[in-house]
């Protein structure tokens, strides 16, 4: 996604830290699933420009239609997810990241026991979602422009003196689509797997 420098001197832009454990549960558009939200903009019922959240997957069976949202998904259990997308399989292994449009016909594949996914979503137009996983093995300050979150996935991952539990969520100052490419800061520390979640902002 961009640079990660690590023992770097460099002032840390302000940043909240969202739990996932705070955050409720909701139910896909399908009713066939939940899913934790863990940051939306805007605020409300209307569509989302940007949408960033887990969700649990315990049987298989389609992903609803979301028509006009450009989506990617990380596979967060040890097996990873198969993914049925407009008639081809894609086996997904943990934390790798696919793509596809949300109105694809997509759907999870022989799913025997339930697990989580990451998932981002980006309304076409507003800018072009970036996520991925990087493993932590101390001090590093992810130096990334249009850097939205960094996503707590498995370890010990500390962040401004806390420990940061599964899902747990360090959200950018300022979290949105940056026009000007600035690069944003976030320092952690300890050893684990997290998730970098950015948007391009669309030309």
């Amino acid at each position: 996604m961009g640079a990660v420098r690590k023992d770097a001197d460099v002032p840390e832009s302000a940043a909240t830290l969202i739990r996932f454990a705070d955050r409720p549960a909701t139910s896909w558009a399908n009713g066939r699933g939940t899913t934790v939200v863990l940051w939306r903009t805007p605020d409300g019922d209307s569509v989302a420009d940007v949408r960033l959240s887990i969700a649990t997957v315990s049987e298989s069976g389609p992903f609803s239609l979301l028509p006009g949202i450009d989506r990617m998904l990380m596979p967060l259990a040890a097996g990873g997810l198969t993914l049925r997308i407009d008639g081809s399989l894609f086996d997904v292994a943990r934390y790798e990241v696919v793509g596809f449009a949300g109105e694809a016909e997509t759907s999870s594949v022989d799913v025997s026991d339930a697990g989580h996914d990451l998932n981002l979503m980006v309304r076409r137009g507003i800018g072009s979602p970036r996520l991925e996983s990087l493993r932590l093995d101390g001090p590093h300050v992810i130096d990334e422009p249009g850097l939205v979150a960094v996503v707590a996935l498995s370890g010990d991952v500390r962040w401004n003196g806390a420990t940061l539990g599964f899902g747990d969520t360090v959200l950018v100052a300022g979290a949105s689509p940056d026009p000007a490419g600035e690069a944003r800061q976030v320092e952690l520390d300890g050893t684990g797997v997290v998730a970098l979640v950015g948007v391009s902002r669309a030309a």
